[in-house]
């Protein structure tokens, strides 16, 4: 870990660590405060408006963050504000949705958009296309809704003559990349959060007059857990290497991106189960903060693209790349 990624790891400890759980749909008590230092805009250039820095800065930003079991736009904000700053538009409150219209004459409704109700702009991306919306214009109308987390995931429905196509150095297949990337660093933070506790748990509490730990079966859960968290790290290391803001212009979604988010999805299943049949019934306590953790995983695998939808993606990818070309890429 470099002094840079050390060093934004303790800010967001040290802000998390007075968060409470807000509200189901509301935004926690540190997001102005990371609106304050300018974290909503890494990755924006400073000349666009932006704080600087890299997609893997941002990278740190959400694991952290969901390793310290708070939700926030965090991720869907600086995208859509790296989106914006690239197209010349203008940075705001902004969030991101993956959809399936490509413009037409008909209202546009889009469903489950992540914070859309604290935002201004929503940037939307498809296969091929990516566009951006003014939520505070007349028309668009905004219907609550949260996931099984309790983040804020709203229908929202919009003139067609609202959404606009942007043009950039960005594909719409790099901004896929990145949400790939951005979801597999929340879902591994989600893992780590869960793997501490349950650490904590089977070291502290005792059956039979000793720790759990010393319980076989106990231990090889425990170790499957790390095993899992380690699966969705390397991954992710990975595809930090291969996705960064100066890849533009691809064709096709980087295939270590995709297989992170998958690995990803598939450890939290893991994660989360194991977590639980640590805990027993403590686990599924509303004081106790494991569910911080596993509702955010089991929300999270499936968002904003579900797991199956980059099964398939990957699929493609190895189709259309050749089982070599794939295998060297993912392996390099």
């Amino acid at each position: 870990m470099t002094d840079t990624s050390q060093e934004l790891v303790e800010l967001i400890t040290d802000l998390a660590s007075d968060s409470t759980l807000p509200v189901a749909g509301d935004l926690p008590g540190l997001w102005p405060k990371l609106i304050e230092l300018g974290l909503t805009t890494v990755g924006v250039p400073e000349r666009a408006g932006g704080s600087g820095g890299t997609l893997h800065d941002l990278v740190v930003l959400v694991r952290t963050l969901a390793a310290q079991g708070v939700s926030t736009p965090l991720a869907e904000a600086a995208l859509a504000n790296q989106i914006l700053g690239e197209s010349g538009g203008e940075i705001a409150r902004s969030t991101i949705a993956v959809v399936g219209h490509t413009g037409g004459s008909d209202a546009i409704t889009l469903s489950a958009v992540p914070w859309a109700r604290h935002c201004e702009r929503l940037v939307t991306v498809n296969e091929d296309r990516v566009g951006v919306i003014d939520l505070t214009a007349p028309g668009v109308a905004i219907t609550p809704g949260t996931n099984l987390c309790g983040d804020a995931r709203d229908d929202v429905s919009v003139p067609a003559n609202a959404w606009q196509e942007l043009s950039g150095p960005s594909t719409a297949a790099d901004v896929l990349g990145r949400l790939a990337l951005l979801g597999s660093a929340a879902l591994t933070g989600a893992i780590e959060g869960t793997y501490g506790l349950a650490c904590l748990q089977v070291q502290t509490r005792e059956q039979f007059g000793q720790p759990l730990i010393e319980i076989p079966a106990v231990a090889a859960n425990l170790a499957e857990l790390k095993v899992a968290l380690l699966e969705s790290g390397s991954a992710l290391d990975r595809a930090v290497e291969s996705v960064t803001l100066e890849a533009t212009g691809r064709t096709t979604v980087d295939p270590t991106a995709v297989t992170a988010r998958i690995m990803a999805s598939r450890a939290g299943t893991r994660a989360a189960r194991i977590g639980h049949q640590l805990h027993g019934a403590l686990g599924i306590t509303r004081e106790y903060p494991l569910h911080h953790y596993t509702t955010r995983i089991w929300a999270w695998r499936d968002e904003p693209v579900s797991e199956s939808r980059w099964l398939a993606c990957l699929g493609e990818l190895a189709l259309s790349q050749g089982e070599h070309a794939l295998w060297e890429t993912l392996t390099a």
